[in-house]
């Protein structure tokens, strides 16, 4: 691979949508996953069906550019005892990529990607390189159980949208759930398989492929006009249907 220098409470709550897109895989993407959930400001959610696949993602190697220190100002969930592991490593993955964009990329994704490369890996890369000690997203335990509910209500019931299988929607699910956030947004993504469920959601979330507003990548990375910076992951595994693995992010940005 080419190598990259890299990338209160008030009356009115605004809210920010991610709305799910699915598409063909491409040859280049054979062990790489393919849904994603796409991020809309201001418009009405979109629901389709998400693409998996059941091919094994190669075991990445860490070996951390990262300081002590970094990892763990970085592991804000750390004293989050209702989170999994998983969760909490995600977060902390995130927030590694808020610290140092250039650093994250060399140590995360590179050895991920193995070479394959596209135009928003490409991209991805860009946006990495600008990134530095950006603000870092926190747990909050209202979004956590929102993110869960919404994550166990898609696996036991056999479907994957935003909207919940009672008919709410993810504004009904996030409206007023932390009161004073004045921005919210929600991504959600579905796998067949997963050999490391956390990196492999992140990376998919991230690249966004043929999703041309790079909605996850914004709400991840915090390069929206108002940063999120509160944050509800929830990954968890069904059996009994095609997709097996479901991972809910749900962001707030509050002052």
């Amino acid at each position: 691979m080419k190598k990259h220098i890299l990338l209160l409470s008030i009356p009115l709550i605004l809210l920010q949508w991610a709305c799910s897109s699915c598409k063909e895989e491409k040859d280049i993407w054979e062990d790489f996953p393919e849904h994603q959930e796409k991020t809309e400001e201001n418009t009405k959610e979109k629901e389709e069906t998400p693409e998996a696949q059941d091919e094994k993602k190669p075991e990445v190697k860490v070996t951390s550019l990262f300081t002590e220190e970094e990892i763990k100002r970085a592991n804000t969930a750390a004293e989050a005892d209702y989170m999994t592991q998983e969760e909490k490593e995600m977060l902390k993955m995130c927030n590694l990529a808020r610290i140092d964009g250039k650093r994250f990329a060399q140590e995360y994704l590179q050895p991920y990607f193995k070479g394959k490369t596209s135009e928003y890996i490409e991209s991805l890369y860009r946006d990495l390189e600008g990134i530095k000690n950006k603000s870092l997203l926190h747990p909050a335990k209202e979004l956590y159980e929102t993110a869960s509910n919404h994550a166990e209500d898609m696996g036991t019931n056999h479907f994957f949208s935003h909207n919940s299988s009672n008919g709410a929607t993810s504004s009904d699910r996030l409206r007023g759930i932390i009161p004073n956030a004045i921005a919210t947004a929600e991504n959600i993504a579905a796998k067949s398989s997963a050999t490391n469920a956390a990196l492999e959601f992140l990376v998919q979330l991230l690249v966004d492929e043929n999703l041309e507003n790079l909605g996850h990548r914004k709400a991840i990375l915090g390069l929206q006009s108002k940063e999120y910076n509160r944050i509800g992951i929830a990954i968890r595994k069904y059996d009994g249907w095609k997709y097996k693995y479901f991972c809910v992010q749900d962001f707030a940005h509050v002052r």
